[in-house]
């Protein structure tokens, strides 16, 4: 939880650790590992919630730590979830939960908008799945992770993107554009 990583702290840098890694940490909707996402905007009460979120993340700040955590911008839990509520458009059922609709610009902005708030406090992110965002809607399909990667360099350019790995240079390509990879 929150709480036990500000406890832990001053040990995590007496070991020379320098930056934590977290699965997804915002309130958790059902599937496996917390990637159902429920609400992107708060944190899992179980981990003590967004204003415990928020005081770790500055603790860890204040001791000179990065932190990097999974971002799931592509499903959420359910149809009654409080983003799928505030969204109703934005989602569509699909094999492990609710998938966006990636088709419609908004459902975009409104991923990209939630990564320029957790960018503001994390140092890196693992953007989960993207071939989530890969629909079979031809040449665009791949337009959301350029315009995450035109993003990030333009507000952070020391902002990590991670990823998993397309099977070749081409497929690379297709998700970042010219830029080379994430």
């Amino acid at each position: 939880d929150f709480q036990g990583v500000i406890e832990k702290v001053d040990y995590l840098n007496e070991m020379g650790i320098n930056m934590v890694y977290f699965g997804p940490f915002h309130d958790f909707g059902g599937g496996i590992w917390g990637f159902n996402v429920d609400d992107i905007y708060a944190h899992e009460w179980k981990f003590g919630g967004t204003s415990k979120y928020i005081e770790m993340m500055k603790t860890l700040k204040n001791h000179n730590m990065k932190c990097m955590f999974d971002w799931v911008p592509g499903q959420v839990g359910s149809q009654n979830s409080p983003t799928a509520k505030k969204n109703p458009n934005f989602f569509q059922p699909e094999q492990f939960g609710h998938g966006t609709k990636q088709e419609y610009c908004e459902p975009r902005a409104f991923y990209l908008n939630n990564l320029l708030w957790n960018m503001s406090i994390t140092d890196a992110v693992r953007f989960d799945n993207p071939k989530f965002w890969d629909n079979g809607l031809g040449p665009e399909h791949y337009e959301f992770s350029r315009a995450l990667r035109k993003l990030t360099d333009r507000w952070d350019p020391q902002y990590y993107l991670f990823s998993e790995i397309p099977e070749t240079v081409w497929d690379i390509n297709q998700y970042t554009g010219s830029n080379g990879p994430m």
